[in-house]
């Protein structure tokens, strides 16, 4: 008996106390019914509450591998439209014969995760988490599944540094969708709301109808694939005295909250800037 009273002694009272506690719940709960039923209730709730938390955090990161395995479809599928390919179909007669019907993806794209982004400065530049190990160069466009977000500037082997369409210096040759239409001009940012961006250079014969016209890209740069929806007409007017449109454009894509990107790899980039090099030299 004193052994065990000096054992008792040895440990520390906090212990001791508790352990204490943990066999009189046990003892209360094993020889009493009603206590029973109610510790069982009680401890389901907490294991299902636990459960519940363990099962949405699994969601969670399943979801993150969902939204990645939907940008990589995404790109595979963008480059399988019509647009994004090169047609070597020939016509040798009158008729219009076809002898060669096949066609060559010009586009391709790397799917890829916005890792950094500013749109508060004038000048603003995201960060994506991939670069030269995955094929990036500079000079690539990068577009979302909502529309165009800038052109590859700097690339290191894991990562690059795009300048933001939300750029003083941006220009992305766009143009007001339809048949009828057609017209294009350049889309700028004039460093104010993020929202928006500004089509310019659209002489004022032209009919605009503004929050029913798409503005898409035109395919005149390497950048861009032609088609791409960058938004719709919000506000147009003609200023006094101007020969032009003043016409805001309401951004698809939400530049303070995009985090998926592609990365263009137009395959016929090199050899479409080293002929027009060419042709410059010659001006």
């Amino acid at each position: 008996m004193n052994t065990f009273l000096q054992l008792l002694n040895r440990v520390n009272s906090r212990v001791l106390f508790f352990g204490l506690l943990f066999v009189s719940l046990f003892l209360i709960v094993r020889n009493n019914e009603a206590q029973g039923k109610i510790f069982l209730n009680s401890a389901g709730r907490v294991t299902g509450f636990f459960g519940s938390g363990a099962t949405a955090i699994g969601s969670y990161f399943n979801l993150r591998r969902e939204n990645e395995k939907l940008q990589h479809e995404i790109s595979v599928l963008r480059g399988q439209l019509a647009k994004d390919q090169y047609n070597t179909q020939v016509n040798i007669d009158t008729l219009q014969r076809v002898l060669d019907s096949t066609r060559i993806q010009i586009y391709k794209y790397i799917e890829a995760t916005v890792v950094n982004n500013s749109v508060d400065k004038p000048k603003n530049y995201l960060t994506l988490n991939r670069g030269r190990h995955h094929g990036v160069k500079e000079n690539m466009g990068v577009i979302t599944a909502d529309g165009v977000l800038g052109v590859v500037r700097y690339v290191s082997k894991y990562y690059c540094i795009v300048m933001s369409v939300l750029h003083t210096d941006s220009r992305v040759s766009a143009q007001i969708r339809g048949v009828d239409k057609g017209f294009y001009g350049s889309l700028v940012w004039r460093g104010k709301d993020p929202r928006f961006m500004q089509l310019i250079d659209i002489p004022k014969h032209n009919k605009i109808s503004s929050k029913e016209d798409v503005v898409e890209t035109t395919g005149f740069s390497t950048y861009y694939p032609p088609g791409v929806t960058i938004g719709k007409v919000f506000y147009h007017s003609i200023p006094p005295g101007s020969s032009n449109h003043l016409i805001q454009v309401k951004l698809n894509t939400n530049m303070a909250n995009v985090r998926y990107a592609q990365i263009v790899v137009n395959v016929h980039a090199d050899e479409i800037n080293q002929l027009e090099a060419r042709a410059k030299d010659e001006q």
